[in-house]
């Protein structure tokens, strides 16, 4: 029992144990700081007490530990400012405090569509459909691609057939320029853009669609009749211009009745279903009878089975 009193009694253990009181002190002063005054005032005197004998009592000379110095950073740490729910503690007094919440309100920047400018045809070149459009002036986001939308006569739905990265694609005067290629001839299209963006404050990622265009592809085959004779066959010949890898080529075929025109690269959906033999009044000279001439007359169907003439002019 005495080594566990003359245990406790040392310096070091009982400066430990002092500390252990001030922490428990400080502790019930926080807790009953809405006590009465002389409770509160009472707890106070015996922090100050041994806050007193902890600086008149230095620790032995030689001490390395500097208990001392340990003890007042625990003093000074309990009496700190600490943040709570809604409360600021202080060792005396304590005030009460409202917290503010920052708001960030971020400037939405629009998404909008694109002003779509023109659809058209290229003479001489029926595989491709020219597109041009500029940026909305008054959209606020930044445009990473445009997206090209189409859709034939018989669909339903756009569909996307392209996306264009923003910073692939030079403007002329602000202008954009895409080429819809290869396409079928003949057929009529609708076509439609979108923007699109990554800006994190855009409503939209893409944009609403904007404004159609509606246009008709051109024909990529020229048939031109040459001749044609009844007798003893009936047969013609024609020369067939056709549209093959970006350059007109052509060739003259002939043709009986009943078969298509052309052949191989230059294959058709044309038919030769008959030749006729017409007349024709020709006036040779003023005030006489006109000449009879008989003409030879070329039917045939189209790609789309429509009947077709063809009368050679009269050789002058």
């Amino acid at each position: 029992m005495n080594k566990i009193i003359s245990f406790l009694t040392t310096y070091p253990i009982r400066l430990a144990l002092i500390a252990c009181v001030i922490a428990v002190l400080v502790a019930l002063v926080n807790y009953m700081s809405g006590a009465p005054d002389g409770q509160v005032q009472q707890l106070n005197d015996k922090i100050e007490k041994l806050r007193k004998a902890i600086n008149t009592n230095p620790p032995p000379a030689g001490n390395e530990l500097k208990y001392s110095e340990i003890i007042r950073a625990r003093w000074e740490q309990a009496t700190a400012p600490q943040e709570s729910n809604n409360w600021l503690m202080y060792y005396q007094p304590v005030w009460r405090v409202a917290f503010k919440k920052d708001v960030v309100i971020r400037t939405e920047k629009p998404n909008l569509p694109p002003v779509f400018k023109s659809a058209a045809t290229v003479a001489d070149k029926p595989d491709r459909v020219v597109l041009t459009w500029s940026k909305n002036e008054n959209s606020k986001a930044e445009i990473k691609s445009y997206r090209v939308y189409r859709k034939a006569a018989q669909d339903k739905d756009f569909g996307l057939i392209i996306e264009l990265p923003a910073d692939t694609i030079t403007p002329t005067d602000g202008v954009y320029v895409y080429e819809d290629k290869p396409i079928t001839p003949t057929t009529e299209f609708a076509y439609q853009l979108t923007a699109y963006t990554e800006t994190p404050n855009a409503p939209k990622k893409e944009s609403e669609p904007s404004n159609q265009f509606k246009v008709t592809t051109l024909d990529n085959l020229k048939i031109g009749f040459i001749f044609a004779e009844i007798d003893p066959l009936p047969r013609m010949q024609c020369k067939i211009e056709k549209y093959v890898d970006g350059q007109w080529r052509n060739k003259r075929f002939i043709v009986n009745k009943g078969e298509k025109m052309g052949a191989g690269e230059f294959a058709t959906d044309y038919t030769l279903t008959d030749i006729k033999e017409t007349t024709r009044e020709e006036i040779m000279e003023p005030g006489k009878p006109p000449r009879i001439i008989k003409v030879p007359k070329i039917i045939y169907t189209d790609r789309n089975n429509n009947v077709k003439e063809y009368e050679f002019p009269i050789k002058q």
